[in-house]
């Protein structure tokens, strides 16, 4: 007798039988003993279906358990190298992956810049309270020198991250202005950011900064040296895709735009919620760009008229006024 009809009889005479992992009834048998080659239909125990079910999600929580921990530990150990460099001044991503071992790539992809990292070490809780990790010599925490309130960051030396300043710089809010005139019967005009007033009441004196790279702001001061003025609008909020058409250096500039042109050459975007008809006081060169200060000889506003702010590398507009 084969093995396979050995477990088919016995299976016949004591009913259901264990065959490799499963159990399954394999024949009926009639009340003779007799089996009637008909095959039972096969049933899995419930349990070891759950058990099938379940073992793959068991083994992806812990994996993710696992990344999760080799994480904390890198987060632990960075906070460790900052804290050890801070004595010395901003930490480097190169001197962090040479007292950690980590690879440098890996770091500058976790934490972009050094302010990151001297967050990583504040998140991780080491410089939380005065201990071993957040204290020098002296016994002096560190806390107040590097991070004295949730959310501060350490000044970043510019060698170390030259991003850092256009960073800074693009936080910055400020008005937009449009600086026009009209030169051989065409208007020109320049955008600009820089635009500040305030600058003096007596002369009234207002100014703006525009780069030695400018190609019309050489246009606008041969105008003006030439007796003609300058008109400045302060763009408003509706004046967003104005101000990227007027920027923008192959375009018509004035396309769609209602302007106002007096006779002395000042040419005004309407809508604008301020007017300022100016001529050039002097110019200095600072840096990359050339400060220019223009003398104030008439103005006009609009007061109800929400400004055009940039902010961040985009345009923004003000929020409602808080009533009390």
């Amino acid at each position: 007798m084969g093995y396979g009809r050995w477990l088919r009889t016995l299976a016949a005479r004591r009913g259901p039988a264990v065959v490799g992992n499963r159990r399954e009834q394999n024949f009926d048998s009639p009340a003779d003993g007799h089996h009637t080659g008909r095959r039972a239909p096969v049933r899995r125990s419930p349990r070891r279906a759950r058990t099938l079910i379940s073992e793959p999600h068991r083994h992806e929580a812990e994996l993710a358990q696992r990344r999760t921990q080799r994480a904390q530990l890198r987060a632990v150990l960075v906070a460790n190298a900052v804290l050890a460099l801070l004595r010395d001044g901003p930490p480097s991503h190169q001197a962090v992956a040479d007292r950690t071992g980590l690879p440098v790539g890996l770091l500058r992809w976790t934490y972009p810049t050094t302010a990151d990292l001297v967050l990583a070490a504040y998140h991780t809780g080491l410089m939380s309270a005065p201990n071993e990790h957040s204290t020098d010599r002296e016994g002096v925490s560190l806390v107040t020198r590097v991070s004295p309130l949730p959310g501060t960051r350490l000044p970043i030396a510019l060698e170390q991250d030259p991003s850092a300043l256009r960073a800074a710089f693009s936080l910055f809010p400020s008005g937009v202005a449009a600086l026009s005139s009209v030169i051989d019967g065409k208007p020109v005009v320049l955008i600009a950011s820089s635009f500040q007033v305030g600058i003096s009441l007596d002369p009234p004196l207002v100014l703006f900064a525009v780069q030695h790279t400018s190609t019309r702001w050489p246009l606008l001061r041969a105008a003006g040296q030439g007796g003609g003025r300058i008109g400045v609008s302060i763009l408003s909020e509706a004046h967003a895709l104005v101000a990227r058409q007027m920027a923008a250096k192959a375009a018509d500039h004035f396309a769609g735009v209602d302007t106002t042109t007096i006779d002395s050459g000042a040419h005004f975007i309407h809508g604008a919620p301020v007017w300022i008809e100016a001529s050039i006081h002097s110019e200095f060169p600072a840096g990359d760009h050339d400060v220019i200060l223009l003398q104030v000889h008439a103005s006009s506003v609009i007061p109800d008229t929400e400004p055009l702010v940039w902010h961040s590398s985009g345009f923004r507009h003000l929020a409602p006024k808080l009533t009390t």
